[in-house]
């Protein structure tokens, strides 16, 4: 399957689950919304603005709203399989928006 991983550059679980997924036979790749060091052989490919930081924004939800048409280009150029969102209350929102039909996401309990 083909598996991306819509995250922020700040959270540091994008390498994890990129990892996890593929030590179980996937094809994964990082989404990030915002900048983001991959490790190496990490497929990345930045969607969302290289300056945006959520940790930095005030009001959060409008600024990750005017990505929801990069993440819709994204989503259909790469005719993914799944996409897996980190953090509902943002990545979470743009990939249930996206329109894909499988969506998994994290959330903390």
């Amino acid at each position: 399957m083909y598996i991306a991983i819509l995250t922020h550059g700040v959270s540091p679980f994008g390498h994890v689950y990129a990892k996890a997924f593929e030590a179980h036979g996937h094809v994964a790749e990082v989404f990030p919304l915002s900048a983001y060091q991959p490790e190496e052989g990490e497929r990345v490919r930045v969607i969302g603005s290289p300056e945006f930081n959520p940790l930095q924004t005030r009001v959060r939800l409008v600024p990750h709203l005017k990505m929801l048409g990069r993440v819709r280009r994204a989503i259909r150029e790469f005719q993914l399989d799944i996409v897996f969102a980190i953090y509902l209350s943002s990545a979470g929102l743009l990939a249930c928006l996206s329109g894909h039909p499988r969506v998994g996401c994290y959330v903390w309990e």
